[in-house]
């Protein structure tokens, strides 16, 4: 007998089935994580395609429909899956699969490349980052328009990449560097602060939906996210990462690093997370998010670097 749903779970699963994730990856994800695959269907009110057994049991490919006999519609599944790769693809051969990051701790799973640095930053450069991003806040917002959860994100923003602040610059170069990738893949950084009650419920920061179409542009896919704390937080707000059972208290100057892809370029649903509501104090974080596309090569060091 599998686990039982608890209601985070199934506030998980309406979640992500309401802001469009493949059902069939959603399904796999319970499956391994000790879930009944009947209880999972009736909860779901879903069966996979090519049914259950191709969930548990993966074909070679278990995307391409057990009933899909006809060439012409196997062919066209294929050259949609290919598009889609090179689109998403940002890792070109072995020697470049992982970044390399400097005194990082690397969490021990195999469902999602996560690292951890402390003192990334120091005080003075977490007290002239948290100045710069009060003087120019905004409301944040979400990449999926048609959300009606308006609580869904609480926070509000500043626009770092906008302006003329020697610190702005100097993190910005520090964090491409530690990561070791090429400025031009990647966004303009992003401030946030969260007061009391505020918070970001689970969501995935790569594209998908219709925000794929809108948002992967010329930068394509996101890639990496490397946020900074910039602040120890009196109570609450700590990041979790539910599939991967992490949760994450905020340190003052502390990175946490992940790759939002598989190795293949495909998304990974393991990366969803959240930030947990500020039950006292503040929060204030620093979010740079890297692409698949750029300017040159994409790393910009070697191991031996």
């Amino acid at each position: 007998m599998g686990q039982s749903f608890t209601k985070d779970w199934k506030d998980w699963i309406n979640l992500n089935v309401k802001r469009g994730c493949d059902k069939d990856e959603l399904f796999k994800i319970l499956i391994d994580k000790g879930f009944d695959p009947v209880d999972i269907q009736k909860q779901m009110n879903y069966t996979p395609i090519g049914g259950i057994s191709s969930i548990s049991n993966p074909p070679a490919d278990p995307k391409i429909p057990v009933q899909s006999s006809s060439k012409s519609i196997i062919t066209e599944w294929l050259k949609k899956k290919k598009e889609k790769f090179i689109i998403n693809r940002f890792f070109s051969n072995s020697e470049t699969s992982k970044i390399y990051v400097p005194n990082a701790k690397k969490l021990d799973s195999k469902l999602a490349e996560v690292y951890f640095v402390s003192n990334f930053l120091n005080d003075e450069e977490c007290s002239q980052a948290i100045r710069v991003i009060k003087s120019k806040l905004r409301p944040s917002t979400i990449t999926n328009k048609d959300d009606p959860d308006k609580n869904f994100r609480t926070s509000r923003s500043c626009d770092l990449g906008i302006m003329n602040e020697n610190i702005i610059v100097d993190i910005d170069r520090k964090i491409c560097n530690t990561i070791g990738i090429d400025a031009s893949y990647s966004e303009a950084m992003q401030g946030q602060h969260y007061e009391i009650g505020q918070e970001f419920k689970a969501h995935t920061d790569y594209f998908e939906g219709e925000a794929d179409e809108e948002y992967l542009g010329d930068q394509g896919q996101r890639t990496y996210t490397f946020m900074v704390y910039l602040n120890d937080v009196d109570s609450g707000g700590e990041t979790e990462f539910k599939i991967l059972e992490k949760k994450i208290n905020p340190q003052k100057g502390m990175a946490v690093i992940w790759n939002n892809l598989n190795k293949d370029g495909s998304v990974n649903p393991n990366t969803i997370h959240q930030g947990h509501p500020v039950r006292l104090g503040q929060k204030l974080i620093i979010t740079k998010w890297f692409r698949s596309k750029g300017q040159g090569p994409m790393f910009i060091k070697k191991l031996e670097n």
